[in-house]
């Protein structure tokens, strides 16, 4: 009796570790901050998965050699926005296992510019390339940063029996691997198609701090491959889970308002900020005027009266 106990406990927990993973698998926001002559992304993506082991990696790419990430992102941004620039880019990118769960995690600063028009104080920014989709590989020493789906899941996936295995692709079973396996060969890192315009993100405005701020947070991760082999009471056995889970966060240190893929804000006026100063100028100089006035009758010589 108390070895059936401890058998359904183990299973109860196999059945609980896809949602521990997913529920650890979302990395910081991507990050957005826009300014009078561009924007710049630190974007923090981070895979979580135990179908396969990954390469062992901890590398950092800047100026002198991103050249192989360079190109395959500022392609996808010009696909959407073609007079946009990739001004700098960097790369730390690092593998880990922990409790036999590996985990890829890329942190890139890119450095845009091009995006922004208006005239005068008025700028206009086109964020249209926040929905970008870079499908090409990126290989660095070996090690696959974008095409992950083909490149590490898909393999562990088609190697499972059928016939002992319940699937599950964004939390729907499926009866065979067609779905599943269709799903896994596309799946990038660095596809964002999947994010709408600016005016659909929650908004937040904070007029005092002179601050705007944009959130889009997805319901579900957007990509979650769950499997393992069918037992008589329902429950997988052995959970071989792959979750990928990003989210955006864009900041404009400005009151500013969004129209479609766009956003609006005015730069503060040069006349605005001397106003105070003129104002305050004829104040100071009566100010001085009536004290310096004051001085003087007060020091005057006194007239003595004649007898």
């Amino acid at each position: 009796m108390q070895q059936r106990k401890i058998f359904f406990l183990v299973l109860l927990l196999l059945t609980l570790f896809p949602v521990t993973v997913v529920a650890e698998s979302r990395a910081a926001p991507v990050d957005v901050t826009v300014t009078a002559t561009g924007a710049t992304l630190n974007m923090h993506l981070l895979l979580m998965e135990n179908l396969t082991s990954l390469p062992k990696i901890s590398l950092y790419l800047g100026s002198t050699n991103s050249t192989t990430i360079a190109g395959p992102i500022a392609k996808g941004i010009q696909k959407l926005l073609p007079d946009a620039r990739v001004t700098s880019i960097e790369l730390h990118a690092k593998t880990l296992n922990a409790t036999g769960r590996w985990v890829l995690q890329e942190n890139y600063t890119i450095q845009i510019s091009g995006s922004n028009g208006g005239t005068g104080s008025f700028v206009r920014s086109d964020l249209s390339y926040l929905s970008m989709n870079v499908n090409d590989s990126i290989n660095i020493a070996g090690a696959e940063l974008n095409t992950v789906g083909a490149e590490y899941l898909l393999a562990p996936l088609n190697a499972q029996d059928p016939s002992q295995t319940r699937y599950f692709i964004d939390n729907t079973e499926t009866l065979n691997t067609v779905i599943p396996a269709l799903t896994t060969k596309v799946f990038a890192l660095l596809d964002f198609s999947w994010v709408p315009q600016v005016a659909a993100w929650d908004r937040q405005n904070d007029v005092l701090k002179q601050t705007t701020k944009w959130t889009i947070t997805p319901s579900s991760p957007r990509y979650n491959l769950t499997l393992g082999k069918r037992s008589p009471e329902g429950i997988l056995r052995g959970a071989l889970v792959a979750v990928y889970d990003p989210s955006l966060e864009l900041t404009v240190s400005h009151n500013a308002w969004a129209q479609g893929t766009q956003i609006v804000f005015s730069l503060p006026n040069p006349f605005d900020v001397w106003m105070p100063g003129i104002i305050a100028i004829p104040i100071v100089v009566w100010a001085v005027s009536f004290t310096l006035e004051r001085n003087f009758t007060g020091r005057a010589p006194s007239k003595r009266k004649k007898r």
